[in-house]
This record gives structure tokens, C-alpha cells and sequence, in this order.
């Protein structure tokens, strides 16, 4: 009776046809597993959302405020994850899939603070920024369907310890200044973004916060939008 057997160069073939099957499976592999990741973190931002519209319904309208400064500061009766948690228990997910930040198990060399959360509170809307007391607010936020309430926090800088952002922070080199504080393309170069009416989406940056120009009123320079989702005042 015969016998049959690989030769050599028939088993090679065999493992250069795997090695370019691996090849070809592996970027679409990891990008399905980022994708899971990603509708993960945005339904864990719709639940932020939702939560503080429960929360405003029950506190006569008023947000969530901020606590946890990138300074190294910390008011934990302040800060909105401990305000909801309180509500919420442990229906509040504050941690995104794809966060790799090291701060989660060490303090952050800067503020000596762990990393509480994956996201922070857009600080227009919680009445810590001057002359933007009145949208503490929900009621006060004329358009919530297109003004930010939550983004993705950058991962090392002295705001993964923080609880919020501040986008008047950005005019100047809108997309480097803002990359310091957010995770700007965490999900496939695009990131979540939760919005005051509690809905949320998955969007670029650039959709959020771009500058068209800037024109001379008088003594002063005012900022033509394409968009900004940030400030209640101009958001659309």
C-alpha cells in the first residue's frame, strides 16, 4: 500500500497561503473588535446622557457639575460621577472599552490622581466658566440635539485624571490644542460624543469644532463658526 506525504516545498506553499490568509484577516479581525468596542462606548455615553436628563428632571432643571481638576484638585460632592452614581449605582458605566490608559492603576505623575472615568463633562454646561452660569441649566440650552454634554478624555495627558474639558481652550490650533484633553480618533479616528438632549454619536473632530475665519468688529476679532457643538451660544 502507498503512502502519501507533503514534500517539502508543498508544505511551504501550504504555510505561505496561511501566513497571507492571516495577513489579509487580521487588520479586518481588529477592525470588527474596535467597531464592538466602539458601539460599546457610545452606548455607555447614551446611558451618560440619559442619566442626566434624569438627573436634571429631578433637581429643577439643573446639570451635573465637574470635580476632579487636571490641576490635582479633587471635590468629590462636586463631581458629576459621583452625582450620578449616587442616582444611578452601578447602572453608570464610566470606563470605554478602549481605554488604555496606565493611570487607571497608577496616579498621573502631574496631578497625583488615578483615572476615574473615560469621559468628561463639557465645562460650558456646568456653570464653572464665566458668563456661562445660565446654561446650568437644561432648559436654558436653546439647541441640545447639537451641543456636546460628554466627549472621550485623552489618555495621558494631565486630563486623564480629570472629569471635564475646556473648549474655550481650543480656538488657537483648534485640533492640537483640543488633542490634549480629548481622545480625538480612540474609535477609528473618530470618537463618541454625547449631546445635552441624551442622544449620542460617533463623529470626527473636525465635525464638532472648526473654525471658518475670523472677522474685525471694531477693537475686536470675532470667530466665524462652521461648527461648534461646544458653546450653547453658537451651537447648531
Amino acid at each position: 500500500m502507498s503512502r502519501w506525504a507533503f514534500t517539502l516545498i508543498e508544505l511551504l506553499v501550504v504555510v505561505a497561503i496561511m501566513a497571507l490568509l492571516i495577513s489579509i484577516l487580521l487588520p479586518s479581525l481588529s477592525r470588527a473588535r474596535e467597531q464592538a468596542r466602539g458601539t460599546a462606548c457610545l452606548s455607555n455615553m447614551r446611558s451618560l446622557g440619559l442619566a442626566v436628563q434624569m438627573y436634571a428632571m429631578n433637581n429643577k432643571g439643573f446639570l451635573v457639575n465637574f470635580g476632579l481638576s487636571h490641576g490635582g484638585s479633587v471635590d468629590e460632592n462636586e463631581t458629576w460621577l459621583s452625582t450620578l452614581r449616587r442616582e444611578y449605582r452601578n447602572r453608570l458605566v464610566a470606563r470605554c472599552p478602549s481605554d488604555r490608559s496606565p493611570y487607571w492603576t497608577q496616579p498621573h505623575p502631574v496631578t497625583g490622581q488615578s483615572r476615574r472615568t473615560s469621559y468628561g463633562v463639557n465645562d460650558y454646561l456646568a456653570g464653572r466658566v464665566s458668563g456661562y452660569e445660565d446654561f446650568r441649566r437644561l432648559e436654558r440650552i436653546r439647541r441640545p440635539a447639537t451641543t456636546v454634554m460628554f466627549v472621550e478624555l485623552n489618555e495621558t495627558t494631565d486630563y486623564a485624571s480629570s472629569d471635564h474639558v475646556h473648549p474655550p481652550n481650543w480656538v488657537m490650533l483648534e485640533r492640537e490644542a483640543a488633542r490634549n484633553e480629548l481622545a480625538l480618533d480612540r474609535h477609528l479616528g473618530k470618537a463618541n460624543y454625547a449631546f445635552a438632549d441624551g442622544h449620542a454619536e460617533t463623529l470626527r473632530f473636525e465635525r464638532t469644532y472648526r473654525k471658518k475665519g475670523m472677522r474685525r468688529e471694531g477693537n475686536r476679532l470675532v470667530i466665524e463658526w462652521e461648527h461648534n457643538l461646544y458653546d450653547p451660544k453658537v451651537a447648531w
